[in-house]
C-alpha cells in the first residue's frame, strides 16, 4: 500500500493526535488517583463517605486509562 505524501502526513498527524489524547487520559487518571489518595489521608475515618465520588471517578476511568497506540487508526 503506497501512500501519497499528503496521505502520509495526514496519517502521521492522526497518529500523533491519538497518542496525545491517550496520554491526556492517562494523566487525568493519575491526577484523579492522587486526589483520591490525598482525600483518604485527610479525611481519615470518614474517607469512605467523603471520597466516594473520587473512587467512582477512578473506577469509571479504568477502561480508558491506557495508552492504546496508533494501531487502531491503521485498522480503520
Amino acid at each position: 500500500m503506497r501512500l501519497s505524501l499528503e496521505e502520509a502526513l495526514k496519517l502521521q498527524e492522526a497518529r500523533e493526535a491519538k497518542i496525545r489524547e491517550d496520554w491526556i487520559r492517562v494523566m487525568e487518571m493519575r491526577i484523579t488517583r492522587e486526589k483520591l489518595a490525598e482525600c483518604y489521608r485527610t479525611e481519615g475515618v470518614n474517607s469512605y463517605e467523603q471520597c466516594a465520588h473520587l473512587a467512582q471517578t477512578v473506577l469509571d476511568q479504568i477502561p480508558e486509562g491506557r495508552v492504546k497506540g496508533f494501531r487502531l487508526i491503521n485498522e480503520k
